[in-house]
Parts: structure tokens; C-alpha cells; sequence
């Protein structure tokens, strides 16, 4: 497992991935380990080939917008997600992320991965969702857990 931090407000943000040379058709996931008591925005960036399929966090804290996947950690300390490997080839996961109480951002260094295979897994995608939006859900669901 490869784990890359970042450091944020009141510590690392990591992400890590289970395996960094996926099979087509095979899953990928990915852990993303936050500070305790944080109430955070992560959007990650997945390549192009792979698709989300699916997540531990809840109904309402998370969207995907395309090759975008918009996190909502609130009192977290980790978010895991799912890939599918859709084709082969080298690619990399990025991310961003802001810490709503600091107002301090920072990046997710980035992940690289490399499928292997040959063919096309099917692609699972949530409806089209507009970062603006999602950050305008994430503040209300902090300001919701602050009351």
C-alpha cells in the first residue's frame, strides 16, 4: 500500500491505495486519512479509464462530476473509495482539500497508478454535479454538525 501525505491544519492528509498496478477490470481502493475532529472538502481527480464504484461515506456526502469526486469529511478520520480499472496505461490520482474551520487548502500529492489487461470494464458514473454546488453542500452539512 503507498501512502503520500500532505499536511494539513491539524495534521496529514494521506491518501493510499490497496494496489498500485490494477488489472483491467479489477478494483482500486483508495483511503484517504484525515485529522480527528476535521470538517473537510476533498475533491479527488481520478484518470481517465478508471470509474468510482462506490464509497464508505453516506447518502448526501459525496458526488461525482465526471472524472471528479467531491468528499465530504466531517468528524472523519478516514474516507474510503472505490476505482474500477477501465483500460490499461500509467495514470494519476490527484486531490485538494480544505479545512472549512481553518479556511486552510492544500493538495494530495499525486498517486500514480498503471492498469495491465487488455479489454474495457464498464463505467459507473453518478450524475453530473457542479463543484460550486458541492461546496455550497459541504458548508451546510459542517454548519449542520456545528449546531
Amino acid at each position: 500500500m503507498l501512502a503520500v501525505p500532505a499536511l494539513g491544519a491539524q495534521g496529514d492528509v494521506v491518501r493510499s491505495v490497496s494496489t498500485e498496478t490494477p488489472s483491467v477490470g479489477d478494483t482500486v481502493e483508495v483511503t484517504i486519512t484525515v485529522p480527528p475532529g476535521s470538517i473537510m472538502g476533498i475533491v479527488e481527480t481520478i484518470p481517465g479509464g478508471f470509474a468510482f464504484a462506490g464509497t464508505t461515506l453516506p447518502e448526501g456526502r459525496y458526488r461525482v462530476s465526471g472524472q471528479q469526486i467531491i468528499l465530504s469529511a466531517i468528524d472523519d478520520t478516514e474516507i474510503v473509495y472505490t476505482l474500477s480499472a477501465g483500460q490499461n496505461g500509467n495514470c494519476v490520482i490527484s486531490g485538494v482539500w480544505e479545512d472549512f474551520g481553518t479556511g486552510e487548502t492544500g493538495e494530495i500529492a499525486e498517486t500514480s497508478l498503471t492498469a495491465t489487461g487488455t479489454g474495457s470494464a464498464a463505467a459507473h458514473e453518478a450524475p453530473g454535479f457542479g463543484i460550486a454546488v458541492a461546496a455550497g453542500a459541504l458548508l451546510l452539512a459542517g454548519r449542520r454538525c456545528l449546531r
